[in-house]
């Protein structure tokens, strides 16, 4: 069974969404190999602020914790507090498919975008994008900023 119906490494995100997260990230990194988390907490355009969603290293540093969530996020991911582990999250093939895109983000120090498709019992199908993006401190990516929307 795949995860996603795509995977793309060089992203090129078909929500505007998507597109303005990621040039946001893009903003903020500048020269850098890694925009600084304060940076992606204080530049989030109010246009954005309802799909994004910033992810922090888990206390145990196995994980992640969420850390900042529109409402279209908190929705998919099932998820009721800041600080929630993503291992804990109601919707757990979301938070499956999060942790692998965040792992992938993460490890290559770049933006990635995937897009998926639900099929819960009794409705109809949705497909998402979304997209993750590594933020820390020089090279140590130890957050996650991204953001989801229904296609």
């Amino acid at each position: 069974m795949r995860l996603f119906d795509e995977i793309d490494l060089a992203p090129a995100p078909q929500s505007t969404v998507l597109q303005r997260a990621l040039a946001t990230w893009r903003e903020q990194r500048g020269d850098e190999l890694l925009p600084s988390v304060t940076a992606m907490q204080g530049n989030i355009a109010s246009a954005l602020t309802n799909s994004i969603f910033m992810f922090a290293p888990s206390q145990d540093n196995k994980g992640f914790s969420l850390s900042r969530a529109g409402q279209k996020a908190i929705e998919l991911f099932g998820c009721k507090a800041s600080g929630a582990p993503l291992s804990e999250f109601a919707n757990r093939r979301v938070a499956v498919y999060a942790r692998h895109l965040f792992d992938l983000a993460k490890k290559r120090r770049e933006a990635v975008c995937v897009r998926f498709t639900l099929r819960p019992h009794g409705k109809q199908a949705t497909a998402y994008e979304m997209l993750a993006a590594p933020v820390g401190k020089g090279d140590d990516p130890d957050w996650i900023f991204g953001a989801v929307t229904a296609l």
